[in-house]
Order: structure tokens, then sequence, then C-alpha cells
């Protein structure tokens, strides 16, 4: 019995050890972070006074020896002025902000990507971006390499795409990479047109994913270049349907079409039995878009078709024309189709109301 106390005495006071070692480190810790938050905070009051040594240097571009940062606070500190900052500077005190970073930042962010530590790679990626800092970009190829999760893999992707790194065209068209939709979205968007240009040039060798993206994003960005155009005047004929239905969809965004382009599509309406209803509305649509005779007819044709979506596309795009509001008339009172006089009426009010 007195050796089972004993032994029960002793884990008592073995936990409460253990728990009071605990206690004493989240006091210590949390007291630490307490002075560390107030010291990052007294800093970026400071530099936010109008004399403060940052103002001066925004101001003058002069550079003092009290800029040059020593402790992790206050890289932390500067970094967050700066980001604030920046949003509300001139040219001249954006430039000085990159040039600060590139002369005093570059070693710490190339210290941060190569550190064990997970959030300390991380959060440097978005400064990295924010503040243009090409000069890491093999240091964040040489992180591609090593073995990195997903997420951070592609992080790393965004900022290259932002930093406008070539490499970025030799990733993408790699099948192998497998990179979802989302993700060569966001990819390809900060993309300048000269790079977009060299994806278009090897189209070809795009894996299917990356040529469905690349459509999208160069309509969504509205983009106008002839090479574009011409390379969706030769898809409106592609085997693929998706492709096709994307290229219809950016070639009605453009609104026009080359001589050799209007005929590719003339011939592509010589199919439009064997075409999805999807592939029929996009056709209809860009009809309405890119105005020629030949168009106008079919779309007289289609405007009693089956689908109502189809009807009721065809009906809109014929009130684009010169004569539209005449032909839809027109329809309404002496088409022997009843839903096409239904549908042209309808088209009538909105149009003209």
């Amino acid at each position: 019995m007195n050796n089972s106390l004993i032994i029960v005495l002793w884990a008592g006071l073995t936990l409460l050890s253990v728990l009071t070692l605990i206690f004493i480190y989240l006091f210590i810790k949390k007291t630490i972070s307490n002075r560390y938050e107030m010291r990052k905070k007294k800093l970026l009051e400071d530099y936010h006074k109008s004399d403060s040594v940052l103002e001066r240097y925004l101001r003058t571009g002069h550079m003092e020896r009290r800029m040059v940062l020593g402790s992790a606070v206050e890289y932390e500190a500067m970094q967050e002025y700066f980001v604030k900052r920046i949003q509300v500077v001139n040219e001249e005190e954006h430039q000085r902000i990159q040039l600060f970073f590139q002369q005093h930042l570059v070693d710490h962010y190339r210290k941060r990507l190569s550190s064990r530590r997970y959030n300390q790679r991380i959060s440097s990626l978005l400064y990295i971006e924010r503040f243009n800092l090409r000069e890491l970009l093999p240091d964040l190829e040489n992180l591609l390499s090593k073995k990195i999760g997903d997420v951070e893999k592609y992080a790393v992707l965004r900022v290259m795409a932002g930093l406008q790194s070539e490499r970025i065209i030799e990733i993408m068209m790699d099948p192998t990479q497998n990179l979802p939709d989302y993700v060569c979205r966001q990819l390809l968007y900060p993309l300048n047109m000269n790079l977009m240009e060299r994806f278009i040039a090897g189209f070809d060798q795009c894996p299917p994913s990356l040529q469905d993206n690349l459509l999208d994003i160069l309509r969504i960005r509205n983009e106008r270049s002839l090479a574009f155009l011409q390379m969706l005047e030769l898809l409106v004929n592609s085997e693929r349907e998706e492709l096709r239905i994307r290229a219809i969809k950016a070639l009605a965004s453009f609104g026009y079409a080359s001589k050799q382009g209007l005929q590719r599509i003339e011939e592509s309406l010589d199919h439009w039995d064997a075409k999805s209803w999807q592939e029929k509305l996009m056709l209809t649509k860009l009809m309405g878009s890119i105005k020629s005779g030949p168009f106008l007819e079919k779309l007289q044709e289609l405007i009693s078709d089956r689908s109502f979506m189809i009807r009721s596309e065809a009906a809109a795009s014929i009130l684009l024309y010169k004569d539209g509001v005449q032909i839809l008339r027109k329809i309404e009172a002496s088409h022997e189709d009843r839903f096409a006089q239904d549908i042209a009426k309808e088209m009538l009010k909105r149009g003209i109301s």
C-alpha cells in the first residue's frame, strides 16, 4: 500500500513539474512575442512619420546609414511599411522602393528561400513578386528542383509568371507537369504578350488543357494581336470540338475576321448537322459579331431551329445587322414557322425598347 502511494505521489509530482515547465515555456514565449510585436509597432509608427529616414528616402532618393537593416524585427517592419506605402506612391517613389529592395533585401530573401522552414519560404514569395526581384529567378528555379509540395510549387510558379520568367513557357508546355486548369489560368494571366506569342507560335506542341486555357485567357484579356487572330481562324476547323468552340467564342469577341477566316467559317457551316448544340450556339453568335451576307442568310434559316437557344441567338444576331429590324419584322409578319414569328417579335421588343 505504501509503495503504491509513493508511486502515485511521484507520478503526480512529475506531472506537476511537466505542466509547470510547459507553463513557464509558454509564458516566456508569449512575453518574447509581445515584446517583438511592440517593437515592430513602434518601428512602423516611426517609419510613417513625415521626417522618418524612410520618408526622406522616398522624397530625395538619398540612402542614409540608418536604413541598413540588422534584426529580424527591422526586416519585418520595413517590409510591412513598404507594402502599404507602395500603394500610394508616385512613379519615382515606386522606383526608389524597388531599388532599395534590390540593393538591400535580395540576399535576405535568397536565404529565406533556402530555409528549411516552409513558412519562411512561402512568406518570401509575396515580397519577391511585389517588388519585382527578378534577381531571384535562379533561386526560384532552384527551389522548384527540390522536393516540395504542390501548394508551394504552384506558388513559386505564380511568382515566376509575375516576374515574366521565360522558363515558365518550358514548364507549362511540359505535359508531365499535369498543371490543374486553375493554375494554368493563374500563370497565363499576368504574362506579357511577347511571352504569350511564344505559346501561340508553339500552340501545336502545347498540352490540350494549356491550349484551352490559353484561348480563354487571351479572350478574357481582350487581346487583339494578328498572330492570335490567325490562330483562331485556323482553329475554327480543328478536329477537337472543345478547341473549336473556344476559338469561335474568341473570334466573336474580336468582331472581325480576314478573308481567309471568313472562308473557313463558311466551310464550318457546311457541316452544321454534325455539330453539337454548344458549337452551333457559338457559331450563331459569331455570325452576328462578324457580319457577312452568307451569314445573314444562314441566320434567317436558324431562326426556325428546333432549339429555343439557337432561335433566340439567331434573332439577336440578325438584329445586329444593318437591316436587322426590317428582317425581323418581316419574319414576325409572314414567316411560316410560328416559333420563328414569336422569337422575332420578342427580340424586336428587346431591341427597340
